[in-house]
């Protein structure tokens, strides 16, 4: 299988790139690599492995780069241009075009102050990411069918040290920070994995919940409520269940991206992928 990655060269990818070519995947990076292309050193020569430098804007170059790919798992987004008008476009090409299924990575944010966050929930999202999320996810939706099999992870807020970690330049708002779940990116990275080993029918048009609670946020920011955001729907698909806790991230300061977040209690700044 080969694997389109646009956005593949920030804090998530640098991970989980690695781990798709150790699983034997061919996989093309699409990415402007503000951070270089060090984070790839060790596999940057690997025959399996395609860097592609490119805006997602620039459409008739993605359209290139996307030949002779089946599956394209979206981990792109611009915090400074939130339009979805490229985006669409993107769907459309990678539609008329040979891929046949699209893991789109969208966020929690799209829940907004909804209090069961489950998958059957509407979203209200309140931020203009969570806003952006939510209208990428409708876009995808109507382009998804039996041959064209569309599904999406809302992702709570990722931490874990990582190649491609740095503190984020633009924080994002994503509404009340101490009803933010919370996922090791370790975690992420297998979920990505063990979801392109499902077959694409299963997940066809489904929506799935990535985060947890692995230490309640009352005990972290003083906070006595909580948003529950289940992640049962994947867990259940994917027989998983996550390694690692944010109690374990709180022992080491080098690799915790959440360090400063903690140390303010009064920000809604969550610290994107």
């Amino acid at each position: 299988m080969h694997v389109f990655i646009p956005g593949g060269a920030g804090y998530v990818g640098s991970l989980l790139i690695p781990a798709l070519i150790e699983a034997g995947y061919e996989v093309t990076v699409y990415d402007l690599f503000l951070q270089g292309e060090a984070i790839f050193e060790p596999i940057q020569d690997h025959p399996k492995l395609s860097l592609v430098k490119g805006d997602v804007q620039d459409l008739k170059l993605m359209e290139e780069a996307l030949n002779g790919c089946e599956t394209i798992l979206h981990l792109a987004c611009s915090l400074e241009n939130l339009e979805t008008t490229s985006f669409e476009s993107f769907v459309q090409i990678a539609k008329r075009k040979i891929a046949t299924r699209f893991i789109f990575t969208s966020s929690f944010a799209v829940y907004g102050n909804v209090k069961n966050r489950t998958e059957e929930a509407s979203p209200y999202p309140l931020s203009s990411y969570g806003k952006y999320k939510n209208a990428c996810e409708k876009i995808l939706m109507e382009h998804n069918n039996t041959r064209f099999s569309c599904s999406i992870l809302r992702l709570g807020s990722v931490f874990g040290a990582a190649p491609g970690w740095r503190p984020q330049r633009n924080p994002v708002e994503t509404g009340p920070f101490e009803h933010s779940p919370w996922l090791h990116i370790r975690d992420l990275v297998e979920v990505y994995l063990q979801l392109l080993k499902t077959p694409s029918h299963q997940t066809n048009g489904e929506i799935y919940n990535v985060g947890y609670h692995p230490l309640s946020p009352t005990k972290i920011l003083g906070q006595e409520e909580v948003f529950p955001f289940s992640s049962k729907k994947i867990e259940k698909l994917l027989n998983f269940s996550p390694r690692f806790s944010l109690e374990e991230v709180k022992e080491s300061a080098e690799e915790n991206p959440l360090t400063e977040l903690l140390k303010r209690q009064k920000s809604r700044a969550a610290y994107r992928y």
